[in-house]
């Protein structure tokens, strides 16, 4: 190829990588401005990386169970691939989830939730599972009780904020 033909394939690469970065800041500021509030319970979780920076490490009470149940459930001649995709969700008044199934489809009956069921070393997560925070200020989320998620209709979450107990915000948050 001639340098102008190697020049204009590397323009219409940058583009594309500038448009992918683009579109996929759009569908999560639709998904911080419109998806559902939900809050997920967490378990115990572990701050700090040296690489990172201050950080929480998070895990949610349903993923082990899930995990050990999506297991045994797995007929062992079946490949990976076809995992669930979605896990489900009630929602309490105070819009706190509670997993009651999975499936294929992020469609749900009337009062149900889905969310996507991602794997990490072939384990199921069920959102997001760092929360990063200012140096110093670990103090403020030790209280840290719920992840308060926004859901889009796909399924996808993204963390809001964490909360105490009480479902009241921990340190600053924007929203």
């Amino acid at each position: 190829m001639r340098r102008r033909h190697w020049q204009i394939a590397l323009m219409a690469a940058v583009c594309a990588v500038l448009a992918l970065a683009g579109w996929t800041v759009r569908q999560h500021e639709r998904t911080l401005s419109q998806g559902q509030i939900v809050y997920r319970q967490l378990n115990a979780a572990d701050p700090r990386a040296l690489m990172q920076g201050d950080y929480m490490a998070l895990r949610y009470t349903e993923e082990e169970s899930l995990a050990i149940t999506l297991y045994y459930a797995r007929d062992p001649l079946m490949p990976a691939a076809n995992m669930p995709q979605f896990a489900y969700f009630r929602l309490d008044t105070r819009r706190r989830a509670t997993l009651v199934g999975w499936g294929e489809t992020s469609q749900v009956a009337a009062g149900l939730l889905a969310l996507r069921i991602r794997y990490r070393n072939g384990q199921p997560t069920l959102g997001p599972n760092a929360f990063f925070f200012q140096e110093g200020t670990a103090d403020r989320y030790a209280a840290a009780a719920w992840a308060m998620l926004r859901v889009a209709p796909d399924g996808d979450a993204l963390l809001v904020a964490l909360t105490d107990e009480d479902l009241k915000p921990l340190g600053y948050n924007h929203f």
